[in-house]
């Protein structure tokens, strides 16, 4: 879960070695539903050129708009799942309409990458598939890093160069 993608290197690469094979081999499900205004529109390219960088060539990044419910068995033909950000209600909103949220926990409980980016960091949280509360995202002075205990339901602030990811071995934050 991130505030602001992939731009800081650490998290990048961190995102990296939770794909365990290399970017251009792996194929990624892009959610832009989240971007509800002309800023949040303006940062999907930024999105986009991220996962670039990082590896993912365009044959490789596919669209998926909360259009319909994507069945759990063609979502499981992707690594990957990125929803950028945008505003959390909306986007919540749309995962509803479509019934997507218990497919989109089934593909993560069974090892599937959840990439949340701003609101997509919050509807991780909305949705239970990180147990904290994000109680800031794009702020000044984030949590502090290392070991989150999830246990608990934490509130979590982050900074644009922060991200929190959840593996089995437990949750940690960083910059």
């Amino acid at each position: 879960m991130t505030a602001a993608g992939l731009q800081n290197p650490r998290v990048a690469a961190t995102f990296l070695r939770l794909l365990a094979k290399p970017a251009k081999e792996a194929r990624l499900l892009f959610v832009p539903t989240a971007a509800a205004s002309a800023e949040a529109l303006r940062m999907l390219a930024k999105c986009i050129d991220e996962l670039y960088r990082v590896g993912f060539g365009s044959d490789q990044v596919f669209v998926y708009n909360l259009d319909r419910c994507m069945p759990l068995e063609e979502l499981n033909i992707f690594d990957v799942i990125y929803f950028a950000g945008g505003s959390p209600e909306h986007l919540l909103r749309k995962v509803n309409q479509v019934a997507f949220g218990s497919v989109l926990k089934s593909f993560v409980n069974a090892g599937g990458i959840y990439v949340g980016v701003s609101a997509g960091s919050v509807l991780a949280a909305d949705l239970g598939i990180v147990n904290c509360k994000f109680a800031g995202i794009h702020c000044p002075d984030g949590s502090p890093n290392g070991p989150i205990d999830l246990r608990s339901c934490p509130e979590v602030w982050l900074t644009d160069n922060q991200a929190l990811v959840v593996e089995a071995s437990g949750a940690t934050l960083f910059e």
